[in-house]
């Protein structure tokens, strides 16, 4: 399925963020200072990817996810307030659907899916976790003079005529497809936390129980297609190429490495500098097959200026070739930069980009604030998160005695 129309994530009571609504563009940047919140919004998505995935196992452990471990409740409910609910959802519109999936997770949990268009349909379905995926509520609705039982379990539909006579139908797998997009799209979301890579020269393929490292390496040395899809940015940015090589004719272990594309100079991908090492271990994760949204969390740590213009560039290019759509939290001024240069060359439109300043309140609440970008990509107001600080520390400077 494309995903052409709007995605927005809402998150309720999650940590720092009371109240977040947050539009998922091609190219979605969070900016602000540490501590702000930025990460916040990105670790409710993924926790509300881990339900879908696994509701089927304690509600605590749906906030360890994996890179970090959150707590439980009580540690991520906004102000330690389990009184409060923590609300997440997924919603997705386009000309033909407007649907929806939230999560209540306070004193009486419930999974909520709702379709506006085509159709309506509004399903509340009540739970306790671990939630072993033994429960449906059941909507009827009339399409074109028939009618059909919308049964949601909770994190799948199930379509039938009421007739029974659902053998032949094309109409069921729509239905079916209105109601489950933003469940769909949750569900595949993945996140690249900052981390160098690889920290090996040797690896084996290890299966789809491999995580981390040894996940990505198997993904490399298994798929062709991703290895050079991997390589043909690597040499945009670095001018290297990229590839998994056997250890030996007929063997499993395999070799991660670079070849420099002037001098051929071929180098294990261990021993190369932090940031080639990071960057190919980011670029396979968001261009594995199955993902829409893929959350990163600094991409430019470790980077060249150069090299962060030519990555904001090749992000814009996944967008349109890939179909991703990418939320990203930066604190680089060079990066959101080089983003809105690309407004002002005509290679993106404002309405590819997303610029949000992320700060707290005088509650220490999170605030998203989106940054209007016109089309020659200037911000009303300027890039607030990088120029305040510069000006202070300037005007401190004038201001000092020493100067007098």
């Amino acid at each position: 399925m494309a995903v052409d129309g709007t995605i927005r994530f809402t998150l309720k009571n999650f940590r720092s963020v009371a109240q977040g609504d947050l539009e998922i563009k091609p190219i979605t940047v969070l900016t602000g200072a540490n501590g702000a919140g930025k990460s916040s919004f990105m670790y409710g998505i993924m926790a509300l990817r881990n339900i879908i995935l696994n509701a089927n196992q304690p509600i605590d452990h749906f906030f360890n996810l994996g890179f970090v471990n959150l707590g439980g409740i009580k540690e991520v409910a906004t102000g330690k307030d389990t009184n409060k609910a923590i609300e997440l959802g997924c919603h997705y519109t386009d000309d033909q659907i407007k649907s929806s999936y939230i999560l209540n997770l306070g004193s009486n949990p419930s999974m909520i899916a709702k379709v506006e268009k085509p159709y309506q349909m509004d399903l509340k379905l009540s739970v306790t976790f671990p939630y072993p995926m033994i429960q449906n509520e059941m909507q009827k609705i009339l399409w074109k003079d028939k009618e059909y039982k919308l049964i949601f379990n909770g994190t799948r539909f199930d379509v039938v005529r009421a007739d029974n006579d659902s053998m032949t139908d094309p109409a069921i797998k729509q239905l079916r497809g209105y109601a489950s997009f933003p469940l769909l799209i949750a569900g595949v979301s993945d996140y690249v936390d900052v981390k160098r890579g690889f920290f090996r020269n040797l690896y084996a393929p290890l299966g789809p129980t491999a995580t981390g490292e040894d996940e990505i390496a198997s993904l490399l040395g298994e798929d062709r297609d991703l290895e050079a899809r991997v390589s043909f940015v690597l040499e945009k940015i670095f001018n290297r190429s990229f590839s998994a090589r056997h250890s030996a004719l007929g063997a499993s272990t395999f070799y991660l490495q670079t070849t420099d594309r002037e001098t051929g100079f071929v180098c294990d991908l261990v021993n190369e500098g932090f940031g080639i090492n990071q960057l190919v271990y980011m670029l396979a994760r968001i261009l594995k097959k199955g993902g829409w949204i893929v959350c990163i969390e600094e991409p430019e740590t470790h980077l060249h200026p150069e090299a962060i213009t030519k990555l904001t560039e090749q992000l814009l290019r996944i967008t349109k070739t890939e179909q991703r759509r990418f939320l990203i939290a930066s604190q680089s001024e060079h990066f959101v930069v080089s983003l809105l240069n690309l407004v002002a060359q005509g290679k993106a439109t404002p309405d590819e980009i997303g610029i949000h300043f992320v700060a707290k309140d005088e509650n220490n609440l999170t605030k998203i604030v989106e940054q209007k970008i016109n089309e020659k990509g200037q911000i009303e107001g300027g890039l607030r998160s990088f120029y305040e600080p510069g000006i202070r520390a300037l005007e401190d400077f004038l201001s000092s005695p020493a100067r007098r």
